[in-house]
């Protein structure tokens, strides 16, 4: 995330807060989904998703987060 995020986000992020956020968003209710993609029995993306979350967009479901590994863009695996 370093070119994406700015460094005082990054610096927050550490194991246990990311645990903690994990731990929270597999939790939740069923209308959240939680999606993991695997390629010869590793983990090599996830996908979080669920109900839409602003009134100002007209869809019933929002795709949260969307993850692959760079190896493994490019590949389909986030279609």
């Amino acid at each position: 995330y370093r070119d994406i995020l700015p460094p005082r986000v990054l610096s927050a992020q550490t194991y246990p807060r990311r645990l903690a956020l994990w731990r929270q968003t597999l939790g939740r209710d069923a209308e959240r989904v939680v999606l993991v993609a695997e390629a010869h029995k590793r983990i090599v993306g996830f996908a979080t998703a669920g109900p839409n979350r602003s009134a100002a967009i007209p869809f019933r479901g929002e795709l949260y987060t969307l993850y692959v590994l760079g190896d493994w863009q490019g590949e389909g695996i986030g279609q």
